[in-house]
């Protein structure tokens, strides 16, 4: 998780960029992308487990 003094390492890219292994603030690191005609399901790894979350194609996300 990034430090205060590491903000600036932040950046807002579209969904349809997102790669495996990217972490997602606040989330965590991508594990899979699985893309539907109409949303992105992305498995998460969070707090040692596998979550999978639904967004939608047009969303922005803050990645580290």
């Amino acid at each position: 998780m990034p430090q205060s003094n590491n903000l600036h390492n932040l950046q807002e890219i579209q969904i349809s960029d997102i790669q495996v292994g990217t972490f997602i603030v606040n989330l965590g690191v991508i594990l899979e992308i699985d893309e539907k005609d109409n949303f992105f399901n992305l498995v998460i790894s969070r707090m040692n487990e596998k979550q999978v979350i639904k967004f939608e194609k047009d969303v922005s996300l803050i990645i580290y």
